[in-house]
Formats: C-alpha cells, sequence, structure tokens
C-alpha cells in the first residue's frame, strides 16, 4: 500500500487556508450581526454567498478524491445565488421582509436537503473507496442540513417567530458554518491517503 507524503502542494495549501478563512470570515460576520443588528440583512447576504464559496472550494478538494458530488456544487451555487439575491434586492429598492423570509426559506430548505444528501453521499464514496477512514465532516454536513430544513420550514410556517429570533438564529448558523469551515480546513489530510 503506496501512501502520498504527508506535505500538500502549494494549490493544496492555498485551499486549506481560503476554506480556514471563510469560516473565520463567517464567525466574525456572526459577531458583527449581534453588534450591529442594523446590517443584518447585509451579513446575512455575505454570510451566504460565503458559505457557497467554502462549500464550492470543499467540493473542488473533494472532486480529486473522487468523493466530490453535484450535490455540493449544487449547494455551492444555490447559496452565491440566494445570498447575490438578497443583496441585489436590499440596493436596488428594499425588499419586503415577507420576500426576504421566502428567500431565507427557500434557500434554507434547498440548501439542507442538499447537506443531507450530500454527507450520505460523501459517507458512501468514502466507505467505496475504502480508505481506511471515518468520513470527515459527514455527521456535521447531516446535522447542518437538518437543521437547515428545520430553519426553512419555521420560515415558511412561522415568520412572527422567525422575525423575533432571527438574529439569533442567523448568528448561530454564521458561527456554526464557520466553525465547519474552520474545521474542515484541518481535517481532510486522510482524504489525500490512496487505497
Amino acid at each position: 500500500m503506496k501512501q502520498k507524503s504527508k506535505g500538500r502542494t502549494p494549490k493544496e495549501t492555498a485551499k486549506k487556508i481560503v476554506q480556514l478563512l471563510l469560516g473565520l470570515v463567517l464567525v466574525v460576520l456572526g459577531v458583527l450581526a449581534l453588534v450591529y443588528p442594523e446590517m443584518l440583512l447585509l451579513l446575512v447576504s455575505l454570510c451566504i454567498m460565503i458559505y457557497g464559496a467554502g462549500t464550492l472550494i470543499t467540493w473542488l478538494g473533494r472532486r480529486k478524491t473522487g468523493t466530490g458530488s453535484g450535490w455540493s456544487l449544487a449547494i455551492a451555487l444555490s447559496s452565491i445565488g440566494a445570498g447575490l439575491g438578497l443583496l441585489l434586492g436590499k440596493t436596488i429598492g428594499g425588499i419586503a421582509l415577507q420576500i426576504v423570509l421566502i428567500i431565507l426559506a427557500v434557500w434554507l430548505m434547498s440548501a439542507g436537503v442538499l447537506e443531507v444528501i450530500g454527507a450520505i453521499m460523501y459517507r458512501k464514496a468514502m466507505t467505496t473507496a475504502d480508505l481506511g477512514i471515518q468520513a470527515p465532516g459527514s455527521m456535521q454536513s447531516l446535522i447542518l442540513g437538518i437543521a437547515m430544513v428545520v430553519a426553512g420550514l419555521l420560515c415558511l410556517l412561522c415568520p412572527l417567530l422567525i422575525v423575533s429570533l432571527s438574529e439569533l438564529l442567523l448568528v448561530i448558523a454564521m458561527f456554526v458554518s464557520g466553525a465547519r469551515l474552520v474545521v474542515a480546513s484541518f481535517s481532510s489530510d486522510a482524504l489525500t491517503k490512496e487505497a
């Protein structure tokens, strides 16, 4: 059984650094959302786009090992699109609260379902590849996906509750997504092993 050396290529190192930075930025934006609640929509838009960028980077890294699925790419692109939609809607003349909640609900539910499917597919791919490692991040992706679907349903079914809890929920989502990216930037070294 042949293994690659423990060193990373410059390209892999750059991806890890970007992933780490994106995670840290999400955590910082979560703090800013607490400190400056009037900027919440702008910060949420940025966070959704950063989440999408981080997911895209993760997908690019997993694609090399044969474990990157189209689901991860779909999450990344839909997240970037939803973030841009919120950002552009705000700058063009404001978005009514109902439209913001609908955009957030649709994004949360679709990204959540895609996270769950991606986690299951990733775990299956890792098991099939028989790399002798646990699928890092698959459990976090599964939990995050379920939480996103529940939050999306709450946006549609209990909009007044979501409005009153939105800052707290969005800050928690920023922290969880940021922490997930930070953990992923350190944990996927085992994926470079060859069977």
